[in-house]
């Protein structure tokens, strides 16, 4: 008895070991692509688990169909006949949210699927900026962790007050001090274009998330202060040469008005040569 039920574990188990888990972050009317992580060259499916148990999407015999209730906004993004099956939400709706599997040939892989409503924060290039976060540290809150389109920014341990950075961030963030207070938000010094994307903080093994969400961190560039400043100077330039045209009429003006007065005479003669 006891080894029948070693082997069902282990097939349970292998289930999970066996398939890949992949996480995609969207935002709401934007578009999202569910990879599918193992190449399939048969008959394959794309099902929904949350809320409930759903075909999304078949192929059979090479012709592919997606089902009548997500056809509106899904389509087949990869080549299917490269073994290529992701699948494109184009917009991305809130109920969207959920995991995914596509299976093929006996093998599965996982998408858990993220839709956002982000805070939103607009920089400039070399800016120092702050992303929102806070949340309940009060309970066994051992860390805190940033990520940015699922990759880590940061991660603090609160028990021994280490920081890890996420690779290209070292040096550049810093947690708040405040995270006795609830305060998780990240501080990013001299943002740049690479640094747009969503980003999440999640508390206690990421077993919590912060509030917001998310926040999508939008930079701009500063080559618009270029065209600004051009704009400008044509604008001055224009000016300048207007006042200058009304000051010729005016010096004209006054040298026939007062050419019996020697003094003054030299003074026109002196601004008209300037």
């Amino acid at each position: 008895m006891r080894i029948v039920l070693s082997l069902c574990l282990i097939v349970y188990l292998s289930k999970f070991v066996c398939s890949s888990f992949t996480v995609v972050e969207a935002i709401v009317g934007k578009p999202a692509v569910l990879p599918c992580a193992i190449v399939c060259h048969g008959d394959n499916n794309w099902s929904r688990f949350i809320p409930d148990t759903t075909t999304v999407a078949r192929c059979v015999s090479g012709t592919c169909r997606i089902g009548a209730d997500f056809k509106e906004r899904f389509t087949f993004t990869g080549n299917a006949t490269r073994g290529n099956i992701s699948l494109l939400i184009s917009p991305a709706v809130y109920n969207d949210i959920g995991s995914y599997t596509c299976s093929c040939g006996g093998k599965t892989a996982d998408v858990k699927l993220h839709v956002f409503v982000p805070t939103v924060v607009v920089a400039r290039e070399l800016e120092n900026i702050t992303l929102p976060c806070y949340g309940d540290t009060r309970r066994d809150a051992r860390d805190a962790q940033w990520q940015k389109d699922g990759q880590r920014v940061l991660h603090y341990d609160s028990k021994t007050g280490t920081v890890t950075h996420g690779r290209g961030y070292e040096e550049r963030c810093m947690l708040s001090k405040g995270f006795a207070d609830g305060d998780l938000s990240l501080h990013i010094g001299s943002v740049s274009e690479s640094d747009e994307g969503i980003y999440r903080c999640t508390i206690h093994d990421e077993s919590r998330e912060g509030e917001p969400r998310a926040v999508l961190l939008k930079v701009e560039n500063n080559k618009t202060d270029g065209s600004l400043s051009f704009g400008t100077g044509v604008s001055i330039g224009v000016v300048i040469t207007a006042f200058t045209a009304v000051s010729m009429v005016l010096a004209v003006y006054l040298w026939r008005r007062y050419k019996r007065c020697q003094p003054f005479q030299h003074l026109i003669k002196f601004l008209l040569r300037s």
